[in-house]
């Protein structure tokens, strides 16, 4: 198998060659499709966020086709279209993930891809998807009629938006380029701003930057009672506002990934045309440079690498 690998943090991914994984009990081993490119792989690779062993293979959203089954695996067999849940334990983390034409994972993660959706929208699904899908229907427990804030509209919050709008909030979204507000308004926002200090007023917002200023703005931009979901980690602590956080009885909770049925429901509004992903397609040799891009900020939607010709 064919491999961008990280071996040190802080120092570039590696192009190797790698024998293919046999799978274990309980395990497949498949043939990658397509793979995302999320801010978490910049992360993991400079060192800010330093998860996991190394070396390992990054690209945690991963979709393919089934080529082997280990024992005791009979919901899963060979030829079957799959994305693979993500998660702090999943591919591209604690073991070798999507940057790589092949991976082994365990079923429990597994998720068959339904008639209709590609294997690029299946990748980003898995993370970039399930993960706003989560913020918003679990952790923010998003209800029709809502004001509900999303801020950024990158890999996460792009779909945030959509997944928000199809639940019939109303969605402000915080945009710091004046350039990508057009594209908010497509995904389905109805108001778009510059800055959080700009929000005033709602329901539920969730934070896909998790900066200190994203964080605070965010406490002081709900209602009496409202809610904040901090999802993006761009900075390791934020100040905030304590007197407000209780005056205002607001909560702020964090959330991550999803579950195996949230992931479904995800890929059903794709297959059923109410939730389309933005995506940049690009080749298996241009994700380094891409990563590069990503970290640099400014990217709306989700870059997919296409892994079925590498």
């Amino acid at each position: 198998m064919r491999a961008w690998r990280l071996t040190t943090r802080g120092e570039p991914l590696e192009l190797v060659d790698l024998s293919d994984p046999a799978p274990g009990p309980g395990e497949v081993v498949l043939r990658t499709m397509a793979a995302g490119l999320c801010l978490t792989d910049v992360h993991l690779a400079d060192g800010s966020l330093p998860w996991g062993p190394l070396p390992v293979v990054l690209g945690h959203e991963v979709a393919g086709v089934i080529t082997e089954t280990g024992p005791e695996v009979t919901d899963f067999q060979p030829g079957d279209r799959v994305a693979v849940r993500t998660g702090p334990d999943g591919p591209g983390v604690a073991y070798d993930g999507g940057f790589g034409t092949v991976v082994r994972t365990q079923t429990e993660r597994l998720v068959k891809i339904p008639d209709g959706v590609t294997f690029d929208q299946a990748a980003v699904a898995t993370d970039a998807g399930l993960t706003s899908y989560h913020a918003l229907h679990n952790k923010g427990n998003i209800q029709p009629g809502m004001k509900v804030g999303i801020v950024s509209i990158g890999g996460l919050g792009s779909f945030g938006v959509q997944i928000a709008a199809a639940a019939g909030a109303e969605v402000t979204a915080v945009v710091r380029k004046e350039a990508l507000a057009p594209t908010a308004l497509e995904l389905g926002a109805t108001t778009v701003v510059q800055s959080i200090d700009d929000v005033h007023d709602l329901d539920l917002i969730v934070d896909f930057v998790g900066s200190g200023e994203t964080v605070r703005g965010s406490v002081l931009g709900v209602r009496h009672s409202g809610r904040v979901v901090v999802v993006g980690g761009q900075d390791e602590a934020a100040s905030i506002p304590v007197m407000m956080l209780i005056m205002n009885n607001v909560e702020i909770v964090g959330s991550n990934a999803g579950t195996n049925d949230e992931l479904r429901q995800v890929l059903a509004m794709i297959a059923d045309g109410s939730l389309k992903p933005l995506l940049t397609g690009i080749g298996f040799e241009e994700i380094p440079a891409s990563l590069d891009r990503l970290g640099k900020g400014g990217i709306a939607g989700r870059f997919v690498a296409d892994m079925s010709t590498a």
